[in-house]
């Protein structure tokens, strides 16, 4: 009996994992400072058209980003995990980098991949412009990430 030959497994691409975390955190990271919540009259008033309910909003994002850090992060390192990338400490990618190894401990990185390619595959990443951005509404199930 022969065995079956296997086909090598295609590497992961970290450069493309590490700039979607990046992207969107850096999006995340902005819309911290300009998104509030607010209420919404269903009602249409007057000749005003109403916003497209399938259309994503910016609270939408945050609360996808949200549920994709559930799944990687775990409970015990959550508040530090956003005290690191969620507050904007800094513009340079190096000290951003130096902050989360000194708070973070060697598994950022991993915990960085690891979510960037989630972000990739529930279409989070590429951030489109402007606030308005595609993204797979929904639950994050645990198997498939």
């Amino acid at each position: 009996m022969q065995r079956s030959r296997k086909q090598p497994k295609k590497p992961k691409n970290y450069e493309k994992n590490k700039r979607a975390f990046d992207s969107v955190f850096s999006h995340y990271r902005s819309l911290l400072t300009s998104t509030s919540i607010s209420a919404v009259n269903i009602e249409t008033s007057g000749n005003k058209p109403v916003r497209n309910p399938a259309k994503p909003t910016p609270l939408d994002f945050k609360c996808d980003v949200d549920k994709a850090v559930k799944v990687v992060v775990p409970v015990a390192k959550r508040r530090r995990f956003y005290a690191v990338y969620g507050l904007n400490w800094t513009d340079d990618e190096i000290e951003q980098g130096m902050l989360a190894d000194r708070v973070l401990g060697g598994v950022h990185n991993s915990w960085e991949q690891r979510l960037g390619e989630l972000f990739a595959r529930l279409g989070l990443f590429p951030v489109q412009g402007r606030g308005y951005f595609r993204c797979v509404r929904g639950q994050v199930d645990k198997k498939k990430a």
